[in-house]
């Protein structure tokens, strides 16, 4: 590689000026103002961030080299515009790719891809239910997922990084076990932590491959939940014998996931599964977007109040916690040398226990809490060996017994709320026996009577009244 870049868009400084610095080009729009002036409007980015400019002189030749997605020099001197700062491009150059090293100009996750397939990996295993574990397997080794490793969860919110979409998917899996194992008597765990694991598999397509994310045509015109659901039947029909009604409750969880209408939601989310789902994933998608959004304003508006600007997505300001670095701040575990343990199973129950290096005991603990696969009380049989995956139980499933097969609604007697009244309710009556005419004659003559009303006198006509159409409403 013969090129190097040197200066960063989080080095950038009001009026400073800078001369061939390359940038990735997010976008280049040619716009005309109200006078009748052609200028380019600008998004250049790099990997600490992204930053606006425009270009007043020669856009049209200007435009040559700044297509959307190129690598090109720029020479630019830094202004600001609407308390923000913004470059004001003078000349651009295009540059070719081989040249400079992708990592300098695309943002990518903390995290390696290896280290989150291997926890991915390792929540696959725990699934007991065999037909939901055969079918991620084999979406994830479908030759059509192959970017699902590498590529961003979004176009701008939230994960918008290299591995982004492997990063969100792996945080809603792990929220899934959870969530799966507080409420395992009336959650199919299973269900929910396969649905997690392939509920944004359809962004294997929805998004155009390259440096900039955009979407592809078909993105535009299915999305990526349809898309996701009918590639999970096409992955179902090379598997033997995989039943319609898990298929079918799968990709229920896929197309409804976004919860509403408004964000893309054919069917809102109708089984409980689905609703855990949606709400898992809109936490971990806002957690990560805000939290970015939060670290980008206050470094590009350098304020110390640590209020944002208006976030226009979501019509809101956001205070950055105090005492928490921001999103994505501060150094890694490898940075400062210290040594990651291994994510606990779901199996495992408990806080986590600094006790450095985590190795494989030999036997795992029973944990109190049912399993999320288990319904009814938990069952106290000793330690278990630590075998290759994770143990199946003898018990029957969620899918197997149904959603509600050890669930019992509160009896209505015992309501708080039972006899608070000491009055009778008119309604509880019993209408069933006619009354007789002697008991009707008796609550009329107990029943006081109302006072007629004396009869209103007619208006007269009123001395200089005015007529129809003179001062009157119709």
């Amino acid at each position: 590689m013969s090129g190097e870049k040197t200066v960063f868009i989080q080095d950038l400084v009001e009026g400073q000026s800078a001369t061939r610095i390359p940038f990735l080009v997010r976008s280049c729009l040619r716009q005309v103002t109200s006078k009748g002036q052609p200028y380019l409007k600008l998004s250049l980015v790099d990997r600490t961030g992204q930053i606006e400019g425009v270009a007043w002189e020669n856009p049209d030749q200007l435009k040559l080299s700044l297509l959307d997605g190129s690598l090109a020099a720029v020479t630019f001197r830094v202004g600001s515009y609407n308390n923000s700062l913004q470059l004001t491009v003078s000349s651009a150059k295009s540059l070719d790719w081989a040249d400079y090293d992708l990592g300098d100009f695309v943002t990518a996750s903390r995290r390696s891809r290896e280290e989150m397939e291997r926890e991915l990996r390792e929540i696959i295993k725990g699934l007991q239910d065999p037909h939901y574990r055969s079918l991620v397997d084999a979406a994830l080794a479908h030759p059509k997922t192959r970017d699902f490793w590498t590529i961003p969860a979004a176009k701008a919110f939230h994960h918008a990084y290299q591995r982004g979409l492997l990063e969100h998917t792996l945080s809603v899996a792990q929220l899934a076990v959870l969530v799966a194992r507080h409420y395992g008597q009336v959650l199919n765990g299973d269900l929910l932590v396969a649905g997690a694991i392939l509920h944004d598999v359809g962004k294997c397509w929805e998004f155009t491959p390259g440096p900039v994310t955009d979407y592809s045509t078909s993105g535009r015109l299915l999305g990526h939940l349809h898309m996701g659901a009918m590639f999970l039947g096409e992955v179902a029909a090379g598997l033997s014998d995989f039943p319609e009604d898990k298929l079918l409750l799968l990709r229920h969880l896929l197309v409804s996931h976004h919860g509403v209408p408004e964000f893309g939601s054919c069917p809102v989310p109708q089984i409980l599964e689905g609703i855990a789902l949606h709400q898992l994933d809109d936490l971990d998608g806002k957690l990560n977007g805000v939290g970015a959004f939060i670290q980008r304003d206050l470094r590009a508006q350098n304020k110390s109040s640590g209020w944002t600007v208006l976030n226009r997505l979501l019509n809101n300001y956001f205070l950055a916690s105090p005492g928490v670095p921001l999103w994505g701040e501060g150094p890694t575990a490898a940075d400062e040398g210290l040594v990651v343990p291994e994510p606990a199973s779901y199996a495992q129950t408990g806080p986590p226990v600094d006790s450095g290096p985590v190795s494989a005991p030999a036997a795992f603990p029973r944990p109190e809490p049912p399993s999320y696969a288990q319904p009814g009380p938990p069952v106290d049989s000793g330690p278990v060996s630590a075998p290759a995956s994770f143990p199946r139980p003898a018990s029957p499933s969620y899918a197997q017994t149904g959603p509600f097969a050890d669930f019992r609604p509160t009896p209505v007697r015992e309501y708080p709320w039972e006899g608070a009244w000491s009055e009778p309710d008119p309604l509880d009556q019993d209408f069933s026996t006619p009354a007789s005419p002697e008991a009707l004659a008796d609550q009329v003559k107990a029943t006081p009577a109302v006072p007629a009303r004396e009869p209103k006198p007619e208006p007269g006509p009123k001395a200089n009244s005015p007529g129809p159409g003179k001062g009157s409403l119709f």
